[in-house]
């Protein structure tokens, strides 16, 4: 079993029955993920109605501001290039935010504007936001080469780990909840597919890694159901902000309770994995310096 002069259980391999053990029992989980993502998955037929959904972006660089046509104190309007969205390549006059807390907008800034087709002429287009993609880009690369750096080959393990987190989120569990199905179930299917991938990915394809895994999986289920229990004892709604406010105006078949566990669930799913890695590193190593210990 690895222990005396050829190193510590840690590093060799694991007994035969336990990786026969953790296979009978990851086996099953692994297909439940693959059904729940088939049975899940959007159709793609997803239909949104309501205010704002009309609304286009693009992104634009301020070449001159000037004063509305309109006679408003502070009211504000900018010459702008539109570098991507509806009617670029071009320009157009884009209405900006004034008042006491709106945002400073210079000749020069890159920002992101809205359109709205059955705006009058002249105000089709208003400042949206600031666009940060560049300085956010260095930073991500920044943030990149950090890893690499401190993890070497491990690094490239976990940035696609990332990438793909953020794909799955993207491409199945945002629409499949924005079509009505279960929020909860889809952010167990979404955290169960994530970890299946990720963990290997992070910590390397050993039996420790599968051990981390199905403690994720058992809390996770422990922290739905919690949260589920105490979400309908406490009688929250969801509704929380602006933002819920919104999704239930522009998509009622949203589950907004559902929707806060689902967040509940998908937030945890980041703690608790390198929670249960540690957790399954440190009891190797002490069952490794005592073989007879019990399991209590």
């Amino acid at each position: 079993h690895g222990h005396g002069a050829t190193g510590p259980l840690s590093l060799g391999p694991a007994p035969r029955r336990l990786k026969i053990l953790i296979g009978l029992l990851v086996g099953p989980l692994v297909l439940a993920t693959v059904l729940g993502l088939v049975v899940l998955w959007p159709d793609g037929d997803l239909e949104i109605s309501g205010p704002g959904v009309d609304v286009r972006r693009g992104t634009a660089e301020v070449q001159d501001i000037g004063p509305c046509r309109q006679d408003v104190d502070g009211c504000r309007l900018a010459q702008v290039e539109l570098l991507s969205g509806p009617g670029a390549p071009g320009e157009a006059e884009a209405l900006l935010p004034y008042g006491d807390a709106a945002p400073e907008v210079a000749p020069g800034d890159r920002i992101i504007v809205s359109y709205t087709e059955q705006a009058p002429a002249g105000e089709q287009y208003a400042f949206q936001d600031f666009d940060r993609g560049q300085p956010l880009l260095v930073l991500m690369i920044v943030f990149a080469v950090a890893v690499l750096a401190l993890s070497r080959w491990r690094g490239i393990g976990a940035l696609a780990s990332l990438a793909y987190s953020l794909v799955l989120i993207a491409v199945f569990t945002l629409p499949a909840i924005m079509e009505g199905s279960s929020p909860l179930a889809v952010a167990v299917v979404t955290a169960a597919s994530i970890m299946l991938v990720t963990l290997y990915l992070s910590h390397g394809f050993d039996i420790r890694s599968t051990v981390a895994m199905l403690g994720t999986l058992i809390s996770l289920v422990v922290i739905g159901g919690i949260g589920w229990v105490f979400t309908g004892a406490g009688q929250f709604t969801g509704l929380v902000d602006e933002g819920s406010q919104y999704i239930s105006g522009i998509a009622a078949q949203v589950d907004l309770r559902g929707l806060l566990l689902a967040g509940l669930v998908i937030g945890a799913l980041g703690v608790l994995d390198d929670v249960t890695v540690t957790q399954a590193w440190a009891v190797w190593e002490l069952a490794d310096v005592d073989p007879d210990a019990s399991p209590r």
